[in-house]
């Protein structure tokens, strides 16, 4: 859904379809966060307040917020508490700037893309995908799931993929074997990342963890990583 794509489309004259991976009502959120024009909310907190980016990432990141109704009545969406809100899982700063991107991209698609395609469909989000239709400028279409397309040597993976794990994983005993995956964008704080590697290590199960790189935040030297191939060949 990133805008940058839209400036190259628009420079060649070619009409742009946007896939929107995430349910509707994500999108929708995100509309009420992006639009233009002044949105008042009810909030479990403070009775009324303008939905807007500090307003839900101060929700996102606080601890005591998380079981906090943020909003309830937003035409479109069910009632929502604080951990209920699209966050990214990263820090402070950077949850700032993916959201300010992502509203930017919106507004981008919102205003310039020639249609938007959703991967989901009206009997599952009947209210929120009518409403989308109403409240964009662009036409938007319901065409989900499509995750059943995905069969073969079909990847969603923006990492180059690595099967050597795969020899090691058919000699494992069925059902045998953790999965640890935190996808393509979240990043751990150093502390969280020790604290669940001392966890999976003291359970004593075999793990297959995925590491990309950058996932432990201020990680620059890969010290973090070092440390769990050192950890796991002590126990070998």
């Amino acid at each position: 859904m990133t805008f940058p794509t839209q400036d190259v489309a628009d420079k060649l004259g070619i009409p742009r379809i946007v896939l929107f991976p995430c349910c509707a009502a994500r999108l929708l959120f995100i509309h009420y966060v992006a639009r233009k024009d002044p949105f008042t909310i009810e909030t479990g907190t403070v009775p009324y307040e303008q939905i807007s980016t500090s307003l839900v990432i101060d929700a996102i990141t606080s601890k005591e917020r998380r079981e906090e109704v943020f909003c309830d009545g937003i035409p479109g969406l069910p009632r929502l508490l604080g951990k209920d809100l699209p966050h990214f899982k990263h820090t402070i700063d950077e949850t700032h700037s993916l959201w300010e991107f992502q509203i930017e991209s919106w507004k981008a698609c919102n205003s310039r893309a020639y249609a938007i395609v959703m991967n989901t469909f009206k009997e599952l989000e009947p209210s929120t995908c009518s409403l989308l239709s109403e409240v964009c400028d662009v036409p938007v279409y319901d065409v989900g799931f499509w995750i059943d397309l995905l069969h073969g040597e079909s990847s969603t993976s923006i990492w180059k993929e690595d099967d050597r794990c795969m020899e090691w994983l058919d000699q494992q005993p069925a059902s045998s074997v953790l999965y640890i995956s935190f996808g393509s964008t979240t990043i751990l704080s150093k502390p969280q990342f020790e604290a669940l590697l001392h966890g999976v290590i003291a359970s004593q199960h075999r793990f297959l963890w995925v590491l990309r790189p950058g996932i432990v935040a201020f990680d620059q030297n890969g010290s973090s990583l070092l440390k769990l191939i050192a950890l796991i060949d002590g126990m070998q």
